[in-house]
């Protein structure tokens, strides 16, 4: 999971827990998703797995993160793990329906061989669906970025730092590509949503995306400070500097905009 984001603006982008696929799939190939098992990756605070325990009771949900989760309820079926899901799925081959990954971008450095690694783990005709951003600044209405200076020395920062880690800050359009190079899937389809990270936009949907984005927005600059100074080769004070323009750029009423990117495809078998 990204540690600067969290998943609380992901079912208000997308309308519900999960998109119309997703729930098809669940429902046709077993009502109410009974007897099915589903594991999300980097399950975050875990509130995507309570809430689909909750809608399909009689499916299990298994969440995994590298830190521990602990709600204060848990539905019966509903668990979760702590691991580093880059040492290895801890499961068996053939164990799931149904496997989802979100936002794992930042601590993934070949995600190629984590693809085989989550196919292993799918029974054959279940399902993975991946949804990642891309880090990269899009204004849709046409305007420059040269009024966002910091917004994108910020980004680019991140940017480098990523790529300094060995990870990929444009993962999310090679998504479609692994999973066809993967050749173990088939059907693999995506969609691509525009992601307003500030609340500028005049739909209703859109705006509270955009609302619940801005909370980690003003986050960004503390949360990623120590990671991109210390692999993007930037002083503390150039940081500061970058800090102060990017919270007055995003009060201003630019369409910030990532490409959200959610692909899926089916195991063969």
């Amino acid at each position: 999971m990204i540690p600067i984001l969290t998943l609380c603006s992901y079912p208000k982008l997308l309308g519900g827990n999960y998109l119309p696929h997703v729930g098809d799939y669940l429902r046709t190939h077993s009502p109410l998703g009974k007897d099915m098992r589903v594991l999300d990756l980097g399950c975050g605070t875990g509130s995507w797995c309570l809430e689909m325990a909750r809608e399909f009771s009689e499916a299990e949900f298994i969440g995994i993160d590298l830190v521990p989760i602990q709600p204060d309820t848990l539905p019966d079926n509903c668990s979760f793990a702590m691991d580093d899901i880059t040492k290895g799925l801890p499961y068996p081959d053939a164990t799931f329906d149904l496997v989802t990954g979100r936002l794992l971008v930042m601590g993934l450095r070949d995600y190629p061989s984590l693809l085989l690694d989550i196919a292993r783990v799918i029974k054959p005709g279940g399902m993975y669906v991946a949804t990642e951003p891309d880090i990269n600044l899009i204004l849709p209405d046409g305007r420059s970025t040269g009024g966002l200076k910091g917004w994108v020395g910020w980004e680019q920062g991140l940017q480098k730092a990523m790529l300094t880690r060995g990870t990929d800050p444009h993962l999310a359009p090679k998504l479609p590509e692994y999973f066809r190079n993967a050749g173990i899937f088939n059907d693999v389809d995506y969609l691509a949503f525009d992601w307003p990270l500030t609340p500028w936009s005049q739909d209703p949907k859109q705006r509270s995306v955009g609302s619940v984005m801005m909370r980690d927005i003003r986050q960004f600059p503390d949360t990623s400070r120590l990671l991109i100074i210390d692999a993007a080769g930037i002083s503390p004070v150039e940081y500061d500097r970058i800090k102060i323009r990017f919270l007055q750029e995003i009060e201003l009423d630019y369409k910030i905009v990532w490409k959200l990117w959610s692909v899926w495809g089916i195991k063969s078998g």
